[in-house]
C-alpha cells in the first residue's frame, strides 16, 4: 500500500524497514511518551512484525523526500464498528517540528475516513507530550478519558473533515492525494471488507 502527495509518501512496512524502526522506538526522545517503554531486541520487533494481522492493521513508513523519517499506523481495526486507533512517532528529530508529521496524519486519515469511510479513530496519548496533543488537537480530537499518564482521544470523521477545512488549503493544497494498492491489500486485508461495507451500506 502507497498513499502518496508531493514529496511525501506512506509505504507498507518491509522487513528492511525493522531496524530503523526499532532504532527509533528505542530512542529516548521516542520511548519516553510511549505505554510500553521496555528495550527493544532484534529478536522481538522480528517477532512483532511476522505477528502483524492484516487484518486488523496497516502500519506505514512516512518517507519526505525519499527519507525516511517515522512510522505511523492504523490498528486495532473494527470494520463492523467503523473505527480503528491511530499513532504516528517521528524518528528523525529534525522533522518533529516541521509540517511533516501533521500531513502524514492528513493522509493517513483521508484514506480511512473518504476511502474506506471509517466514522472514527482513537488515539492513547501521553499526557507530557504537548506537540502531539496540540496535533491532535487540530485534527480535531477530544479527549474522553484519562488514565495515569496517558488520554484516551476520539476523532470523528465530521469532526476531522472540520478541522479539514482549516488546514487543507496549507497542507495539501490543490494537488490530490494518491493510493496505490496491491494485490495483498485488496486480497488479505481488511480493505476489501471495508469497501463491502461501504458498497452495501
Amino acid at each position: 500500500m502507497i498513499i502518496s502527495h508531493g514529496d511525501m509518501v506512506l509505504r507498507s512496512i518491509e522487513a528492511d524497514d525493522l531496524e530503523v524502526i526499532r532504532s527509533w522506538r528505542n530512542n529516548a526522545s521516542v520511548n519516553e511518551y510511549l505505554i510500553t517503554k521496555e528495550f527493544i531486541s532484534e529478536e522481538k520487533q522480528t517477532r512483532w512484525f511476522e505477528n502483524l494481522d492484516p487484518m486488523d492493521s496497516m502500519y506505514f513508513i512516512i518517507e519526505a523526500k525519499t527519507n525516511r523519517i517515522g512510522l505511523i499506523y492504523a490498528n486495532e481495526v473494527n470494520v463492523e464498528n467503523q473505527s480503528f486507533n491511530g499513532n504516528i512517532f517521528i524518528g528523525d528529530h529534525l522533522e518533529t517540528t516541521s509540517a511533516a508529521p501533521v500531513k502524514a496524519v492528513v493522509m493517513l486519515f483521508e484514506f480511512m475516513f473518504n476511502q474506506l469511510s471509517f466514522e472514527h479513530v482513537y488515539s492513547n496519548i501521553n499526557k507530557h507530550n504537548t506537540s502531539a496533543i496540540l496535533m491532535n488537537r487540530r485534527m480535531g480530537f477530544k479527549t474522553l478519558a484519562t488514565k495515569g499518564d496517558f488520554l484516551t482521544q476520539r476523532c470523528g470523521k465530521k469532526d476531522f473533515q472540520d478541522a479539514m477545512q482549516r488546514i487543507k488549503e496549507a497542507l495539501i493544497g490543490t494537488e490530490e492525494i494518491v493510493f496505490n494498492f496491491s494485490d495483498f491489500d485488496l486480497e488479505q486485508t481488511f480493505i476489501p471488507l471495508t469497501m463491502t461495507k461501504r458498497t452495501s451500506g
